[in-house]
C-alpha cells in the first residue's frame, strides 16, 4: 500500500475503542486457540507461557494482528518495501518486555532486515509479582499474561511499520498523524508512531 504511514495515521483510520476491544478480543481467541492445541494446557499462564509461545509462533500472532488491525496490508507492504521482518523470543532479563530493530543492507538492493524480539521472562516475572494489582502496557489495562503480551507485540509492529514506510518521521514530530498527547521522538514514539498506534 503506497503511504501506510499517512492512511493509517489520518484522524479518518481512527477505529473507536469498542472495535478495537472487539478486535482484540477476536485475536486472543484465536491465539489461544493455536498455542494450547496439540498441548495439555487449558489455559496461557505464566508458569506455561515459555511451553506454549516460541518463536515460530510469533508470526501467526503478528499475521491476525494484520488482518484484524491492518486491513491484511501490513506484512504485504513491509515485502513491497524490501523490508524482510524476522520475530525472535529472548531470554534476556531487565525491564524491556519488546524490541524492535531494523539494520540497512550494505548494497542499495539489499533487504531491510527488521527483527522483533519478545521477552517473555519480563511478563513471566510481572505476573509471578502478587503485589501489583493493575498492570498495563501504553495505559491499556490487561489482566492475563497473553493481553499484556498481544499489546506489547501490537507496539513493536508500529515500530516495523515506521521502519519501514517512513522512516523519516521515526524521531521526529513533524509527519503524518492526528496524535495530540504526549510524544516522545528522541525514542521513536513520534507523532506519526502514536497516531499509528492510537487508531488501531
Amino acid at each position: 500500500m503506497e503511504k501506510f504511514c499517512q492512511y493509517y495515521a489520518a484522524k479518518e483510520q481512527k477505529l473507536e475503542d469498542s472495535v478495537i476491544l472487539e478486535k482484540r478480543e477476536r485475536i486472543l481467541k484465536k491465539v489461544k486457540r493455536y498455542l494450547l492445541s496439540g498441548s495439555d494446557f487449558t489455559e496461557v499462564t505464566p508458569q506455561n507461557f515459555k511451553k506454549v509461545l516460541t518463536a515460530d509462533r510469533l508470526r501467526f500472532i503478528a499475521e491476525q494482528i494484520d488482518l484484524e488491525f491492518f486491513d491484511y496490508k501490513l506484512i504485504e507492504t513491509l515485502n513491497e518495501k524490501g523490508c524482510c521482518i524476522s520475530f525472535c523470543i529472548g531470554d534476556a532479563c531487565g525491564s524491556t518486555a519488546g524490541f524492535c530493530s531494523y539494520r540497512e543492507g550494505v548494497k542499495p538492493e539489499d533487504r531491510i532486515q527488521l527483527t522483533v524480539k519478545m521477552m517473555p521472562n519480563v511478563f513471566i516475572k510481572s505476573f509471578k509479582n502478587v503485589d501489583i494489582e493493575l498492570r498495563a502496557v501504553g495505559n491499556i489495562a490487561c489482566r492475563d499474561i497473553l493481553t499484556c503480551f498481544l499489546l506489547t507485540l501490537e507496539h513493536e509492529l508500529v515500530h516495523a511499520i515506521i521502519f519501514c514506510n517512513c522512516k523519516e518521521f521515526d524521531k521526529t514530530n513533524k509527519g503524518p498523524g492526528n496524535w495530540k498527547g504526549l510524544t516522545r521522538p528522541g525514542n521513536r514514539h513520534s507523532k506519526t508512531f502514536m497516531s499509528i498506534l492510537n487508531n488501531r
